[in-house]
């Protein structure tokens, strides 16, 4: 029995996120439970699991009254959201998930570690682990992941996540990407030499029968007024942060509108520091009325928010690996997404959904009005190869090796 220690800087194992407690949650739920026991840490939560079974009610049942609420509010509160995403915030957040780490005491009984962020391999490395796996998920440095959020991180925190980045690559025994995109992106940027037989791509993978069991009705259209009567819904699962790149979907819809008469509403899940800003292009491109920003969702609806639209629109640049894509490749859903990084390795254009090369909002608009129904045969056959057992399996063999 291997004794796996999966660790992320903060927060816990959870599907209403994107990256590593996302990815850490499936890789509990499907873990072989012959072969491994399992716990995890962060800054904010530690576990010890005593089965593989009933994963998301062991960790809710062992979170405190404080972390649940405050998870709540920053799901459905936007001026909580506002405070906890404010440089002044993240800098003593950032300061104080350093602290806990700095003084860990004991984590020991484990084998393998596997760490999904370069701060918690570099804090944990002076305990007694056989093997050291190192996943990143950023899209490149970790500083450049930081700036995208906030753009006011302190520059001592900077440079000593510098010092720790570099210093993680070389105490790593293994280092994986989702993608090989998220690899070249992440070395480029350092600029560093990792020796090649350390690296592994395992792509990110979705649960295609948990997507398949969950579907929108009207009470959901209701709750989030939705309204009928449009042309096409236009879905996007983005934050609002630069490299997204939400402005040019705004675009889409006043393009389609302007030049083809075409009534669509799109309808964006996610939060950032550039929300103020695209509100404010929606009024200045008189399209107000057709873009309803939600905010951040939980999961499931997330998945019935993808099967109430027509197309899945992607506009990010620096695309590391998008589990959206995934999920609405996984709903049925058509994919028209930026011919960038990772979303290359996914969609095959005109076979499985549409590339769309340097973000022109009128190819993005023409392809929703000309799309070939017929693609939608191939988009369930596509995701199979990107399902969660699958990027589970490509991680028991490193823990293994």
């Amino acid at each position: 029995m291997i004794r796996l220690l999966l660790s992320a800087f903060s927060e816990y194992p959870k599907l209403d996120t994107g990256g590593a407690n996302k990815i850490i949650l499936q890789i509990l739920q499907h873990l072989d439970r012959n072969s491994f026991c399992a716990a995890y840490h962060s800054c904010h939560f530690s576990k010890k699991f005593s089965n593989q079974s009933q994963i998301t009610h062991q960790i809710y049942a062992s979170l405190k009254f404080k972390k649940k609420i405050g998870s709540n509010l920053f799901l459905k509160n936007h001026f909580i959201r506002g405070i906890l995403s404010s440089p002044f915030y993240l800098n003593r957040y950032l300061r104080k998930c350093n602290e806990i780490f700095e003084n860990l005491l004991s984590m020991s009984d484990y084998d393998v570690l596997h760490s999904h962020d370069i701060r918690t391999i570099y804090y944990l490395q002076k305990f007694n682990f056989r093997k050291k796996i190192l996943t990143i998920h950023s899209k490149g440095s970790l500083l450049n992941d930081l700036r995208y959020y906030s753009g006011s991180i302190s520059t001592d925190l900077l440079y000593k996540y510098s010092k720790m980045e570099n210093e993680s690559l070389i105490i790593s025994d293994l280092i994986t990407f989702p993608s090989m995109a998220a690899k070249y992106l992440f070395l480029n940027e350092k600029n560093i030499p990792v020796e090649e037989n350390k690296i592994r791509i395992v792509y990110n993978g979705v649960d295609l029968d948990y997507i398949n069991s969950i579907f929108p009705d009207e009470d959901f259209r209701k709750k989030y007024s939705i309204p009928s009567g449009y042309d096409f819904i236009l879905i996007n699962i983005a934050d609002h942060i630069r490299v997204k790149n939400i402005d040019i979907a705004l675009k889409i819809v006043e393009y389609l509108n302007r030049a083809h008469k075409v009534r669509a509403l799109l309808i964006n899940a996610g939060h950032g520091p550039e929300t103020v800003n695209l509100k404010r292009l929606s009024y200045q491109l008189k399209i107000s009325d057709r873009v309803i920003f939600l905010g951040r969702l939980p999961y499931d609806e997330i998945i019935k928010l993808i099967k109430v639209g027509d197309f899945l629109i992607s506009t990010a640049d620096k695309v590391v690996f998008d589990l959206a894509i995934l999920e609405a490749l996984a709903s049925g859903v058509l994919v028209i997404a930026s011919d960038c990084g990772g979303n290359k390795e996914v969609i095959k254009n005109n076979i499985n959904g549409f590339l769309i090369k340097d973000f022109q909002v009128e190819e993005y608009g023409n392809v929703i009005i000309n799309s070939d129904v017929k693609i939608r045969m191939n988009i369930s056959e596509s995701v199979k190869n990107f399902s969660v057992q699958k990027m589970v399996d490509g991680y028991q063999d490193l823990y293994e090796l």
